[in-house]
Formats: C-alpha cells, structure tokens, sequence
C-alpha cells in the first residue's frame, strides 16, 4: 500500500490514464475491424464503450469449448469459451477476446490464426 500511495502521489494519473484509453481503444479497434472477416457469417458481438476489456463474439453453430478451442490452440491462438460468463442456460457458442495485451498488428495476427481455426 506504501508503494501505491508513494507512486500515486508522484505520477500523472491523468496523464497515464489517458495513454491507457488510448491504448485500450486501438487495440479495441483492430479487433472489432477484423471480427467480420474472422467469424461466420451471421455470427454476431459487442463492442465494449469502457470498463470491460474483453470482447464477446458468437462462433454461430460450433462448441467453442469443444470444437473451436482445441483447433485454436493449434493455431497458436486462445480464448476464454463464454459459456461460463452465463448466470443462466449458457450459449455454447460465444466466446470472449482479449485485446488488452497485445497491439493492434499481433490482435490482426492472432485474429487471422482464429479465422482459419474457424473454417
């Protein structure tokens, strides 16, 4: 907590809170582009305005725990199957993307690998 303190007392929090948003929304935004050419066709997501920073797109049809995951995998590419995000009857079929950790050209990279997973 005393390093905590002793950081928030020194640094720009606005400054750094802006390069974090900055940040966040391109990354946001290289995935949101790619998702149509990355999912079926139907298939359907959100795009997050804040706060949460992941993404949840459906893979209409296929068991992303089941299917998609492992082929995923082998593609050097993973997510987070979103049917354990459901309070009720979970939807076997969504799943949820990262895009905080990497940039825009590796979320680009890494959503081609998940399209190719998905054909």
């Amino acid at each position: 907590q005393a390093a905590a303190a002793a950081w928030f007392a020194a640094a720009d929090v606005e400054a750094h809170l802006q390069t974090l948003r900055r940040a966040y929304r391109q990354r946001r935004d290289a995935m949101v582009a790619a998702l149509p050419a990355t999912l079926p066709a139907g298939s359907t997501w959100t795009e997050p305005d804040g706060g949460d920073v992941r993404l949840g797109a459906a893979a209409r049809g296929a068991s992303t725990r089941l299917g998609l995951l492992p082929r995923a995998l082998a593609a050097d590419v993973a997510f987070v199957p979103g049917a354990a995000f459901y309070a009720g009857a979970p939807d076997r079929s969504t799943l949820r993307l990262s895009f905080t950790t990497h940039t825009p050209d590796r979320i680009a990279e890494g959503m081609a690998r998940l399209g190719g997973a998905l054909r």
